[in-house]
Protein backbone atom coordinates (compact mmCIF):
# COMPACT_ATOMS: atom_id res chain seq x y z
CA UNK A 1 0.00 0.00 0.00
CA UNK A 2 1.70 3.21 -1.14
CA UNK A 3 -0.61 5.90 0.20
CA UNK A 4 -4.21 6.50 1.20
CA UNK A 5 -6.84 8.37 -0.77
CA UNK A 6 -10.16 9.59 0.64
CA UNK A 7 -13.13 9.21 -1.71
CA UNK A 8 -16.65 10.08 -0.54
CA UNK A 9 -15.56 9.75 3.08
CA UNK A 10 -13.93 6.34 2.55
CA UNK A 11 -10.22 5.72 3.07
CA UNK A 12 -8.99 3.88 -0.03
CA UNK A 13 -5.66 2.50 -1.21
CA UNK A 14 -4.16 5.16 -3.48
CA UNK A 15 -2.18 2.76 -5.69
CA UNK A 16 -5.20 0.61 -6.50
CA UNK A 17 -7.44 3.60 -7.08
CA UNK A 18 -4.91 5.25 -9.42
CA UNK A 19 -4.55 2.07 -11.49
CA UNK A 20 -8.32 1.83 -11.95
CA UNK A 21 -8.69 5.54 -12.65
CA UNK A 22 -5.93 5.40 -15.26
CA UNK A 23 -7.65 2.44 -16.95
CA UNK A 24 -10.90 4.42 -17.37
CA UNK A 25 -8.98 6.88 -19.58
CA UNK A 26 -6.36 4.73 -21.30
CA UNK A 27 -7.51 1.08 -21.51
CA UNK A 28 -9.45 0.01 -24.60
CA UNK A 29 -13.08 1.07 -24.41
CA UNK A 30 -12.48 2.95 -21.17
CA UNK A 31 -12.85 -0.21 -19.10
CA UNK A 32 -10.42 -2.02 -16.82
CA UNK A 33 -8.56 -4.52 -18.99
CA UNK A 34 -7.06 -7.83 -17.94
CA UNK A 35 -3.61 -6.22 -18.07
CA UNK A 36 -4.69 -3.59 -15.52
CA UNK A 37 -6.50 -6.24 -13.47
CA UNK A 38 -3.20 -8.13 -13.19
CA UNK A 39 -1.43 -4.96 -12.05
CA UNK A 40 -4.17 -4.40 -9.47
CA UNK A 41 -3.82 -7.97 -8.27
CA UNK A 42 -0.06 -7.51 -7.83
CA UNK A 43 -0.70 -4.27 -5.93
CA UNK A 44 -2.94 -6.13 -3.49
CA UNK A 45 -0.65 -9.07 -2.83
CA UNK A 46 2.71 -7.28 -2.80
CA UNK A 47 2.50 -6.67 0.96
CA UNK A 48 1.56 -10.27 1.67
CA UNK A 49 -1.81 -9.39 3.25
CA UNK A 50 -5.22 -8.34 1.94
CA UNK A 51 -5.81 -5.39 4.25
CA UNK A 52 -9.14 -3.85 5.28
CA UNK A 53 -8.33 -0.72 3.27
CA UNK A 54 -7.53 -2.83 0.20
CA UNK A 55 -10.78 -4.78 0.60
CA UNK A 56 -12.76 -1.55 0.86
CA UNK A 57 -10.94 -0.23 -2.21
CA UNK A 58 -11.60 -3.37 -4.24
CA UNK A 59 -15.29 -3.29 -3.29
CA UNK A 60 -15.48 0.37 -4.30
CA UNK A 61 -13.76 -0.24 -7.64
CA UNK A 62 -15.92 -3.26 -8.44
CA UNK A 63 -19.06 -1.18 -7.89
CA UNK A 64 -18.00 2.19 -9.31
CA UNK A 65 -15.57 1.47 -12.16
CA UNK A 66 -16.18 -0.10 -15.56
CA UNK A 67 -14.56 -3.50 -16.12
CA UNK A 68 -14.01 -5.82 -19.03
CA UNK A 69 -16.12 -8.86 -17.89
CA UNK A 70 -13.31 -11.37 -18.43
CA UNK A 71 -10.84 -9.12 -16.58
CA UNK A 72 -13.24 -8.81 -13.65
CA UNK A 73 -13.77 -12.57 -13.54
CA UNK A 74 -10.00 -13.23 -13.61
CA UNK A 75 -9.30 -10.64 -10.92
CA UNK A 76 -11.92 -12.00 -8.50
CA UNK A 77 -10.86 -15.61 -9.08
CA UNK A 78 -7.14 -14.89 -8.60
CA UNK A 79 -7.73 -12.74 -5.53
CA UNK A 80 -10.01 -15.32 -3.93
CA UNK A 81 -7.47 -18.11 -4.48
CA UNK A 82 -4.63 -16.02 -3.03
CA UNK A 83 -6.68 -14.93 -0.02
CA UNK A 84 -7.55 -18.54 0.86
CA UNK A 85 -3.85 -19.47 0.82
CA UNK A 86 -2.60 -16.38 2.67
CA UNK A 87 -1.43 -17.03 6.28
CA UNK A 88 -3.06 -15.02 9.09
CA UNK A 89 -0.08 -14.95 11.44
CA UNK A 90 3.65 -14.32 11.57
CA UNK A 91 6.22 -14.23 14.35
CA UNK A 92 7.79 -10.99 15.65
CA UNK A 93 10.36 -11.09 18.46
CA UNK A 94 9.30 -14.65 19.23
CA UNK A 95 5.64 -13.67 19.56
CA UNK A 96 2.81 -14.74 17.24
CA UNK A 97 1.16 -11.63 15.84
CA UNK A 98 -1.73 -10.82 13.53
CA UNK A 99 -0.01 -10.56 10.14
CA UNK A 100 -2.57 -8.16 8.68
CA UNK A 101 -2.49 -5.79 11.65
CA UNK A 102 1.28 -5.71 12.07
CA UNK A 103 1.93 -5.15 8.38
CA UNK A 104 -0.46 -2.18 8.29
CA UNK A 105 1.82 -0.58 10.89
CA UNK A 106 4.98 -1.65 9.07
CA UNK A 107 3.64 -0.20 5.86
CA UNK A 108 2.92 3.11 7.59
CA UNK A 109 6.43 3.16 9.09
CA UNK A 110 7.94 2.72 5.60
CA UNK A 111 6.18 5.81 4.20
CA UNK A 112 7.81 9.26 4.06
CA UNK A 113 8.11 10.52 7.62
CA UNK A 114 8.16 7.00 8.99
CA UNK A 115 5.44 7.63 11.57
CA UNK A 116 1.96 6.27 12.22
CA UNK A 117 -0.39 9.16 11.45
CA UNK A 118 -4.03 9.74 12.40
CA UNK A 119 -5.12 8.11 9.15
CA UNK A 120 -2.93 5.07 9.88
CA UNK A 121 -4.30 4.94 13.44
CA UNK A 122 -7.88 4.84 12.12
CA UNK A 123 -6.97 2.01 9.76
CA UNK A 124 -5.30 0.09 12.59
CA UNK A 125 -8.29 0.52 14.88
CA UNK A 126 -10.65 -0.72 12.17
CA UNK A 127 -8.46 -3.81 11.73
CA UNK A 128 -8.58 -4.51 15.48
CA UNK A 129 -12.32 -4.14 15.97
CA UNK A 130 -13.63 -5.58 12.70
CA UNK A 131 -14.23 -9.02 14.22
CA UNK A 132 -15.94 -7.64 17.33
CA UNK A 133 -13.47 -9.35 19.71
CA UNK A 134 -10.06 -8.11 20.85
CA UNK A 135 -8.17 -11.40 20.74
CA UNK A 136 -5.01 -12.28 22.67
CA UNK A 137 -3.04 -12.30 19.41
CA UNK A 138 -4.34 -8.85 18.50
CA UNK A 139 -3.46 -7.54 21.96
CA UNK A 140 0.11 -8.81 21.59
CA UNK A 141 0.27 -7.33 18.10
CA UNK A 142 -0.85 -3.91 19.34
CA UNK A 143 1.69 -4.08 22.17
CA UNK A 144 4.53 -4.67 19.69
CA UNK A 145 3.26 -1.99 17.32
CA UNK A 146 3.27 0.52 20.17
CA UNK A 147 6.76 -0.64 21.14
CA UNK A 148 8.40 -0.87 17.71
CA UNK A 149 6.77 1.88 15.66
CA UNK A 150 7.03 5.67 15.86
CA UNK A 151 3.66 7.38 16.28
CA UNK A 152 2.55 10.96 15.95
CA UNK A 153 1.69 11.80 19.58
CA UNK A 154 -1.89 12.79 18.77
CA UNK A 155 -2.39 9.61 16.73
CA UNK A 156 -1.19 7.38 19.58
CA UNK A 157 -3.34 9.23 22.11
CA UNK A 158 -6.43 8.93 19.89
CA UNK A 159 -5.76 5.24 19.20
CA UNK A 160 -5.27 4.37 22.88
CA UNK A 161 -8.31 6.32 24.07
CA UNK A 162 -10.61 5.03 21.33
CA UNK A 163 -9.47 1.42 21.73
CA UNK A 164 -9.98 1.60 25.51
CA UNK A 165 -13.45 3.05 25.01
CA UNK A 166 -14.31 0.25 22.56
CA UNK A 167 -12.95 -2.39 24.95
CA UNK A 168 -15.11 -1.03 27.76
CA UNK A 169 -18.16 -1.16 25.51
CA UNK A 170 -17.34 -4.75 24.55
CA UNK A 171 -17.31 -5.80 28.19
CA UNK A 172 -20.97 -4.88 28.41
CA UNK A 173 -23.65 -7.40 27.56
CA UNK A 174 -27.38 -7.74 28.06
CA UNK A 175 -28.78 -10.49 30.31
CA UNK A 176 -31.34 -12.59 28.46
CA UNK A 177 -33.60 -15.41 29.55
CA UNK A 178 -33.49 -18.83 27.95
CA UNK A 179 -37.05 -18.32 26.78
CA UNK A 180 -36.09 -15.10 24.99
CA UNK A 181 -32.93 -16.40 23.33
CA UNK A 182 -34.85 -19.36 21.94
CA UNK A 183 -36.52 -16.91 19.52
CA UNK A 184 -33.28 -15.23 18.42
CA UNK A 185 -31.04 -15.80 15.39
CA UNK A 186 -27.28 -16.37 15.50
CA UNK A 187 -24.30 -15.44 13.26
CA UNK A 188 -23.58 -17.78 10.37
CA UNK A 189 -19.81 -17.67 10.93
CA UNK A 190 -17.76 -18.36 14.05
CA UNK A 191 -17.47 -15.31 16.32
CA UNK A 192 -13.97 -16.46 17.33
CA UNK A 193 -11.39 -15.98 14.57
CA UNK A 194 -8.34 -17.40 16.34
CA UNK A 195 -7.81 -21.17 16.50
CA UNK A 196 -6.43 -21.03 20.06
CA UNK A 197 -9.56 -19.14 21.21
CA UNK A 198 -11.77 -21.82 19.65
CA UNK A 199 -9.76 -24.55 21.37
CA UNK A 200 -10.11 -22.77 24.73
CA UNK A 201 -13.86 -22.48 24.16
CA UNK A 202 -14.13 -26.22 23.44
CA UNK A 203 -12.22 -27.06 26.63
CA UNK A 204 -14.44 -24.72 28.67
CA UNK A 205 -17.62 -26.16 27.16
CA UNK A 206 -16.55 -29.69 28.07
CA UNK A 207 -15.72 -28.55 31.61
CA UNK A 208 -19.10 -26.83 31.86
CA UNK A 209 -20.84 -30.03 30.82
CA UNK A 210 -19.09 -31.99 33.55
CA UNK A 211 -19.73 -29.32 36.18
CA UNK A 212 -23.39 -29.14 35.28
CA UNK A 213 -23.73 -32.94 35.37
CA UNK A 214 -21.92 -33.34 38.72
CA UNK A 215 -23.20 -30.34 40.67
CA UNK A 216 -26.00 -28.74 38.62
CA UNK A 217 -24.11 -25.45 38.89
CA UNK A 218 -25.32 -22.41 37.00
CA UNK A 219 -23.15 -21.87 33.89
CA UNK A 220 -23.11 -18.57 32.02
CA UNK A 221 -22.51 -18.03 28.30
CA UNK A 222 -21.70 -14.83 26.43
CA UNK A 223 -23.44 -15.24 23.08
CA UNK A 224 -23.45 -13.17 19.90
CA UNK A 225 -26.73 -12.64 18.06
CA UNK A 226 -27.06 -12.08 14.32
CA UNK A 227 -27.97 -8.41 14.84
CA UNK A 228 -24.62 -7.77 16.59
CA UNK A 229 -25.84 -7.82 20.19
CA UNK A 230 -23.86 -9.64 22.89
CA UNK A 231 -26.05 -11.30 25.52
CA UNK A 232 -25.57 -13.45 28.60
CA UNK A 233 -27.65 -16.54 29.32
CA UNK A 234 -27.37 -18.98 32.23
CA UNK A 235 -28.46 -22.55 32.80
CA UNK A 236 -27.91 -25.26 35.40
CA UNK A 237 -28.48 -27.92 32.77
CA UNK A 238 -25.82 -28.08 30.09
CA UNK A 239 -25.20 -30.66 27.38
CA UNK A 240 -22.54 -30.36 24.69
CA UNK A 241 -23.18 -31.66 21.17
CA UNK A 242 -20.98 -31.55 18.06
CA UNK A 243 -22.31 -28.24 16.73
CA UNK A 244 -24.39 -26.80 19.58
CA UNK A 245 -25.06 -26.78 23.31
CA UNK A 246 -28.41 -27.74 24.78
CA UNK A 247 -29.55 -25.84 27.86
CA UNK A 248 -32.48 -26.10 30.25
CA UNK A 249 -35.82 -26.44 28.50
CA UNK A 250 -34.24 -27.81 25.31
CA UNK A 251 -32.90 -24.40 24.25
CA UNK A 252 -30.04 -24.84 21.76
CA UNK A 253 -27.25 -22.39 20.93
CA UNK A 254 -24.72 -22.96 18.11
CA UNK A 255 -21.16 -23.29 19.37
CA UNK A 256 -20.03 -20.79 16.70
CA UNK A 257 -22.12 -18.06 18.43
CA UNK A 258 -20.51 -18.54 21.86
CA UNK A 259 -17.80 -16.05 22.77
CA UNK A 260 -17.11 -17.12 26.35
CA UNK A 261 -18.07 -19.62 29.05
CA UNK A 262 -18.54 -18.20 32.56
CA UNK A 263 -18.15 -20.50 35.57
Amino acid sequence: MGYYKEVWGKILDGDLYTLAEHAQKHDAGGVISEETARKMYEAVIDGGVYSKVEKDTVNYLLNHMHWNPSAKEWFLSALSAWERASPEHRTVEGTVVDKHLYEIAEDAANQPGGMITMTDARVLLTAVIDGGIYTDVEQETVRLIRKNMVWLPEALQWFNETLTQWENEQRRFTPMTLEAIADEHFPKTDVLREENDRVTREIDLKAATMQSFDNHDEIGLIVHLSDGRRVQVSSNLFELHETHVELRGGVTIPIRAIEKVQF
